[in-house]
């Protein structure tokens, strides 16, 4: 019984320490926080997605330059949050979500003005809702860090949004 006792503890004890050092660099995150670096790296990946569809099915050269901008905006954004992550030993998303998904197949069923229009449109929404994501980052998050991230990303963000606006103006692109 002593035995069965004592490996128990032992077990107990390795769990313990494996948990431990899982959550080394991950102390001072909350959930403001893993929610942050998730909904980040979501948007990254989307805008990055959309941007290369843009570039080749893009009819405006507006709109292709503004892809281009934003893959390589995005790319660069996207390497620096994985650098944080990696810090955190937390593991970011790879992929887009489900609703950036949805965009992308609604994108693959257009083409030409029609194409810019709905990719212009989803563009600015998206970083309006970028704009959010860094606002709550710094106003709930716990990781100075990450705060910082926000901090800058938001900048790029609103200009983003900013470019896109003018894009869609010039276009004559009604938003929804």
């Amino acid at each position: 019984m002593k035995t069965r006792s004592l490996k128990l503890a032992i077990a107990l004890l390795l769990v313990s320490a494996t948990i431990a050092c899982h959550k080394t660099g991950t102390k001072n995150m909350n959930n403001t926080d893993r929610q942050f670096l998730d909904q980040t790296a979501y948007a990254h990946n989307g805008a990055i997605e959309f941007g290369i569809m843009a570039m080749s099915r893009g009819e405006n050269s507006l709109v292709t330059d503004y892809a281009q901008m934003e893959v390589s905006s995005h790319n660069a954004d996207l390497d620096a949050l994985h650098k944080l992550a990696d810090a955190r030993n937390y593991k970011i998303p790879s992929k887009m979500n489900v609703e950036h998904f949805g965009y992308k197949v609604s994108l693959e069923t257009k083409s030409g003005r029609n194409f810019d229009s709905s990719y212009m449109n989803i563009i600015q929404e998206d970083h309006i809702e970028m704009v959010g994501i860094m606002q709550d980052e710094m106003a709930n998050g716990n990781d100075e860090e990450l705060k910082d991230y926000a901090r800058n990303y938001i900048n790029t963000a609103d200009a983003h949004k900013k470019n896109a606006d003018l894009v869609i103006g010039s276009m004559n692109i009604i938003t929804r």
